[in-house]
């Protein structure tokens, strides 16, 4: 993931590690990255609303450290190149 994209050809891989994340994991949800990417108000509004609506569903309120996900050198199963 390139946390530091900015750019419409930079965010376009990200987007598509997001879709890969969403398969690998179950999540019936498809990423409009042509859309994503232009950075229309309402079609990332749509997308955050979607993302939150799952969060509310799917956190049980476990902790969570994002930086400490991030920078590991266990990532997350659906993370790792050539994960299930």
């Amino acid at each position: 993931v390139n946390w530091s994209a900015r750019d419409e050809h930079q965010c376009i891989p990200n987007y598509k590690v997001l879709q890969q994340a969403f398969s690998k994991v179950g999540i019936d949800r498809h990423v409009e990255v042509d859309k994503l990417v232009r950075g229309k108000y309402q079609d990332n509004l749509e997308m955050l609303q979607w993302i939150k609506t799952y969060f509310d569903r799917s956190f049980q309120g476990q902790d969570y450290n994002a930086a400490s996900r991030r920078f590991t050198e266990t990532p997350p199963e659906w993370a790792r190149p050539g994960g299930a």
